[in-house]
């Protein structure tokens, strides 16, 4: 067992260390050039501090957000995307806080989220954010190997722009980011829906289906739809704990993550979480307790499983998950995520099993949030484009409606063209088992193929 505060899970003094915010960008626009028109009422104060500076010859710090100069536009002066480098993101905990709360994202493009993964890969990933404050959004790029990337790429689920859609920053940005001169790029885990098609169609890239991550809405409540869990959960008269002490946390997370590392070993998988992922997951755990939750299933004083999730105001993220294997008869992975998705939706709140296609997901999910893969120079060698699955809005006790659809959209179809997605079927773990990274899918159904629910054995 991992020592709480030993070991590839605590976190390096870099990961760790909890970063200045609500600090003002501390860049202005500059721009010897620049010409002197009348400016909206919002931004005098930033250019009479910019005529200051431009008049002394001051600049902006090497490595911290640049403007691209100001743009005449008739009366008025519009400042261009503004482009930040250095690990510290404290200058722009303001505007993308901004752009967070104007958007339609989830957890994964807060603030916070980005904060500790810039330090935490701060030795490997070269960053490139652009930025604009009016209307807020925010480019989260990075290079790493020389691959361009957005931030989190291979650890966050869900990926895209943060900010309003009508921004008019993304042609701009695609404009500058195939001027690096990147030999590749990958953007995984863009949802379907993006409203940043701007940037995607100006980067040139092609899109993939990916994956399709299992989600239970809000309000759709599990009383009477799992009887044999119920039944299973009074009789095993287990107890679930929400730790909330700082060194209860960390000791948690340690054990999760030992027990899963053993538990994949065991079954000949690869482990996806390496040490510098863990030194995230910790940085996570440690400077973000009002994000990350961690879960466990204890039985007589002996713990059975144990969840790291996830939380938003109206959502929560299971995010990985492991169980002691000599307790595994009782299935205690599934019971842990029953008692957490149950306490969820009493809460009113959604639950995102995240990308993987494992039986223990799609047995409590409603519906599935169908993600892409964008690429770009990826050549002849790319691996074929993956099919996502597509759960139908009403699986339960009622099973599926005849058309197979995504919750208030039409049935998802490849871009460019192509057939529906329909369920897809592979072998079922142990109960318990599973890992929340992706998975490969089965081939589509034919379309028109009248498709069957994959079927789910309750737990004995």
């Amino acid at each position: 067992m991992l020592a709480p505060t030993r070991g590839p899970v605590a976190p390096s003094r870099r990961c760790a260390a909890s970063l200045p915010g609500g600090a003002a960008p501390n860049s202005l626009p500059g721009g010897a050039d620049a010409p002197r028109a009348r400016l909206p009422l919002r931004n005098f104060g930033a250019f009479r501090v910019d005529f200051a500076r431009r008049q002394s010859g001051a600049t902006p710090a090497k490595g911290h957000s640049r403007y691209n100069g100001a743009r005449a536009r008739g009366n008025r002066t519009r400042v261009g995307l503004q482009w930040h480098s250095d690990p510290d993101l404290g200058p722009l905990a303001e505007v993308w806080q901004a752009a967070a709360a104007s958007g339609a994202g989830s957890v994964f493009q807060s603030y916070a989220f980005a904060r500790q993964w810039a330090r935490c890969y701060a030795g490997e990933a070269e960053l490139r954010i652009g930025w604009q404050a009016t209307p807020p959004l925010i480019v989260p790029l990075a290079v790493r190997r020389g691959r361009l990337e957005l931030m989190g790429e291979g650890l966050f689920d869900y990926l895209d722009l943060i900010g309003r859609a009508e921004a008019n920053g993304q042609g701009e940005a695609a404009e500058r980011a195939r001027g690096w001169g990147c030999a590749a790029a990958q953007f995984t885990g863009v949802g379907a829906g993006t409203r940043f098609g701007v940037f995607w169609q100006g980067l040139g890239a092609e899109a993939r289906p990916y994956a399709a991550a299992p989600v239970r809405a809000a309000g759709a409540r599990l009383e009477g739809e799992h009887r044999r869990l119920e039944a299973r959960w009074r009789r095993a008269q287990p107890t679930l704990r929400l730790e909330t002490e700082a060194g209860a946390r960390r000791h948690l997370l340690a054990w999760l993550l030992d027990h899963k590392a053993r538990g994949l070993a065991g079954r000949g998988e690869r482990n996806v979480l390496g040490a510098r992922e863990q030194n995230w997951l910790a940085a996570m755990v440690e400077g973000e307790p009002e994000l990350s939750e961690l879960w466990a299933l204890e039985r007589g004083g002996r713990r059975l499983s144990a969840l790291l999730a996830w939380q938003s105001r109206d959502a929560r993220y299971g995010y990985t998950i492991s169980y002691e294997e000599e307790a595994a008869e009782l299935s205690p992975g599934i019971l842990l995520l029953f008692a957490v998705v149950r306490h969820t939706m009493n809460e009113g709140r959604s639950f995102h099993f995240l990308t993987g296609e494992q039986a223990y997901k799609r047995r409590f999910a409603t519906h599935g949030a169908a993600l892409l893969r964008y690429m770009v120079g990826a050549g002849p060698s790319a691996p074929a484009a993956r099919v996502p699955l597509v759960l139908a809005p009403t699986w339960g006790p009622g099973g599926p409606k005849s058309e197979l659809r995504l919750a208030g959209a039409a049935p998802y179809s490849l871009p460019g063209g192509g057939p529906p997605c329909g369920i897809t079927t592979t072998p079922e773990p142990e109960a318990g088992s599973g890992d929340p990274g992706s998975q490969p899918f089965a081939p589509i159904l034919p379309a028109g193929k009248a498709a069957r629910p994959p079927r789910v054995e309750e737990p004995r």
